[in-house]
């Protein structure tokens, strides 16, 4: 192949979803390989320690998100150098200003948690967003021209050396406390990979004009990021504060299965769409095109993959996670109806960032949130981890209709479509819970009950989707002459 050839192959969108995908896929990999060699190195009580590590240190990088890379991608047409300089600057101060965060809090969380011994290994995780407040921007500068290889590296990397850090610290110290050392040792590595790959030599530097810019862009998100995380990873820190670190640490076992599923789909899909829609925002139609795709992609997704793993996650958990670890079927199944409804909604939340809309993006995550704010009174009234989780389904149904109404009252084409796809993703969910908790999904049979559920999405997928059917048939035709070929 030539260089130019190369060159077009790298910049397609597909390769590019297949980099991060293999990025995000190798570093999620890792972080669960992780956190399943804690879970049997360490007794329950420590795992749930060692979850509320990891729970503290994503509150903070979600509620310091300004959405300073999503700005560079988007709005860096004239002077990209001049935008990642400022932001390289705001970078810094915001890396500064969280790590001092975390150090006046730490004691509060610790005792918040039930182990004020640990207040200084809380103060230990300051360290990861100073570190990450030096990164070098270049990698994100490249997605603009749908080059997603700089990140793929930059956190399989990084991803690595912290994965050999905590299980070796973990395995020597029989101690949660080697979760923190691995999580800054896999920052520190991010941001020097960073500036190794980068094109340009490093650069931060005052703007006020472009700060304010940025700033007006990123403030609105986060409230969003706050809110966000309540709805992600809130019901870790009720379950962790409310009923106990030994509670935690079963109950973690569940949503670490279904949300490290999520995060890898949604970066990989997400990394893609957003400079793709981004780009497109000129053009209503054009627009309304690509959103349809990646409506039928979030829906073909959550057939596959999110159906099946709500069916069959509490196996799943015992399987690797060990006998010691119980979780009722039906509390793990509504965990993974909220996270499968979760991620379907991340289509149209990108497709309002992509518009410029981050103040609707708040509007639905406030509603998420108080799902699990909901729960966490029912579980201070007496209420069990039943009902904890259905309130955070109902939250979830309602953001996503929020943010179907957003989006549709913004496009001037192909509103039903989206339409369509959320009743058949809330139908498709239902008839998993009803597997989940009616039948006797329990063992392999829970597997087989799995796959059915997903072959029958992806048959209605097949029905109604002209473009589907399409793929389909090319791909048909492609290897039939490919066939025809090797015959001659």
């Amino acid at each position: 192949m030539s260089r130019f050839d190369l060159s077009r192959l790298r910049s397609h969108p597909m390769f590019a979803g297949l980099t991060i995908i293999f990025g995000q896929g190798f570093g999620q990999a890792i972080s669960f390989a992780r956190n399943v060699l804690l879970a049997r190195l360490l007794v329950p009580e420590q795992f749930g320690i060692a979850v509320t590590f990891i729970t503290v240190g994503t509150f903070f990088q979600m509620a310091a998100d300004l959405a300073f890379d999503k700005y560079l991608i988007r709005n860096a047409e004239k002077d990209p150098a001049q935008v990642r300089d400022a932001i390289h600057f705001l970078n810094i101060l915001r890396g500064v200003l969280t790590a001092l965060a975390v150090l006046a809090i730490s004691p509060l969380v610790a005792r918040m948690f039930g182990a004020p011994d640990y207040w200084p290994v809380y103060g230990l995780l300051a360290l990861a967003p100073l570190f990450k407040g030096f990164e070098h921007l270049d990698y994100k500068l490249a997605q603009r021209d749908i080059r997603m290889v700089p990140e793929m590296l930059c956190l399989v990397g990084s991803q690595a050396f912290g994965f050999v850090v905590t299980i070796g610290l973990a395995w020597l110290m029989e101690s949660p406390v080697a979760i923190v050392i691995g999580l800054n040792a896999q920052y520190f590595v991010f941001t020097v990979i960073s500036h190794l790959l980068a094109d340009t030599r490093y650069a931060a530097h005052y703007d006020g004009a472009m700060s304010r810019r940025v700033l007006a862009f990123g403030l609105p998100l986060v409230g969003s990021g706050w809110l966000s995380f309540v709805g992600m990873q809130g019901d870790r820190i009720v379950v962790g504060s409310l009923m106990g670190v030994r509670e935690l640490g079963a109950y973690a076992t569940v949503t670490l299965i279904l949300t490290s599923v999520n995060a890898l789909l949604m970066a990989g899909i997400g990394s893609v769409a957003f400079p793709i829609l981004a780009r497109a925002q000129g053009d209503s139609a054009l627009f309304a095109d690509k959103l349809h795709r990646y409506a039928a992609v979030a829906f073909a997704l959550v057939c596959a993959v999110f159906v099946p793993l709500s069916v069959c996650v509490t196996f799943a958990s015992r399987l690797l996670f060990g006998a010691q670890y119980h979780v009722d079927p039906q509390v793990a199944c509504q965990v993974g109806i909220a996270v499968s409804l979760a991620f379907y909604r991340a289509y149209l939340a990108t497709a309002l960032l992509a518009m410029g809309r981050s103040r609707a993006i708040l509007m639905a995550n406030t509603l998420r949130a108080s799902g699990v704010l909901a729960g966490a009174l029912a579980v201070a009234a007496g209420r069990g981890l039943v009902t904890f989780t259905a309130l955070m389904v109902l939250a979830e149904v309602v953001s996503c209709l929020v943010s179907l109404r957003l989006v549709t009252g913004a496009l001037s084409h192909g509103r039903g479509v989206h339409v369509r796809y959320l009743a058949l993703c809330g139908g498709m969910l239902a008839v998993a819970y009803v597997a989940a908790t009616r039948l006797p999904v329990t063992g392999p049979f829970s597997i087989a009950i799995a796959a059915c559920l997903a072959l029958a999405g992806l048959a209605i997928l097949y029905a109604i989707e002209p473009l589907c059917r399409a793929m389909v048939h090319n791909a048909m035709s492609s290897a039939r002459g490919n066939q025809r070929a090797d015959i001659t």
